[in-house]
């Protein structure tokens, strides 16, 4: 019974941790302004979208198109990276990891507590986010800490070989290093593509041979009925020739 009443002691312990957020008794802040912050950094999440953005840049047609315009708009795959729910007592730096350029964001340049930025998508990039107190009285302390990792457009994703392959490398934007040659995609695309086709081929066999084990014998009725009744048609003719002769 003590051993129970110890087991739920210890978990009655770790939910009170896991539900009362962490405080640090060195910040110059009061226990409940720290637990604000801390909640406030909490709901702080990120995202980002990637596709096709336009660049700005316009080139004329040769031909105009069926809305006639003369002209079209250059696109490029990007990523738009997005922070949402920045409060007034919080400011956020991101990092790159990789060439460590860091930016601001603060609600003050915020739309409502929502920050965005724009990056081409030609390599996979690494963010390192935190979340610091704008509040006056424990200005600077960081109370949270979040990353973003953002995909890369993958070149194989425009080749032939690619349509209607769902295979991750032949995404069209990916997170995670391919690691293969382009030979190497190639070729692995075929064979994948040899691979489907022979277990379509294959399933399509069963379920015919699964219809006709299901219906044959139906099948092999009507047959029946419908050759008794041809047959039966000729007799009958030849019968009504005879009486004729």
């Amino acid at each position: 019974m003590n051993r129970v009443a110890k087991a739920l002691g210890y978990l009655g312990i770790i939910s009170f941790l896991g539900i009362v957020p962490i405080v640090n008794a060195a910040s110059t802040c009061d226990y409940e302004t720290q637990i604000k912050l801390r909640k406030e950094a909490n709901s702080i999440n990120v995202n980002y979208e990637s596709g096709w953005h336009g660049t700005g840049e316009y080139e004329s047609l040769e031909v105009p198109d069926e809305d006639g315009n003369t002209e079209y708009e250059i696109v490029n795959p990007g990523i738009k990276n997005y922070i949402y729910n920045i409060t007034e007592n919080l400011y956020v730096v991101v990092r790159n990891t990789k060439t460590d350029e860091t930016k601001t964001f603060t609600f003050q340049n915020s739309d409502n507590g929502t920050v965005s930025w724009n990056t081409d998508a030609t390599e996979i990039r690494n963010y390192e986010i935190k979340i610091y107190s704008n509040h006056e009285d424990c200005k600077d302390e960081e109370y949270n800490k979040i990353s973003l990792i953002t995909p890369k457009y993958n070149n194989h994703n425009a080749h032939s070989y690619c349509n209607n392959n769902q295979e991750y490398y032949c995404e069209e934007f990916i997170a995670q290093e391919l690691n293969m040659t382009d030979d190497q995609v190639y070729q692995k695309a075929i064979e994948d593509e040899i691979k489907r086709n022979e277990e379509n081929n294959k399933e399509n066999k069963e379920n015919e041979e699964s219809f006709f084990h299901k219906y044959g014998i139906y099948l092999g009725i009507i047959a029946t009925i419908i050759l008794i009744g041809v047959l039966g048609t000729v007799i009958l003719r030849q019968v009504k020739r005879s009486k004729t002769i």
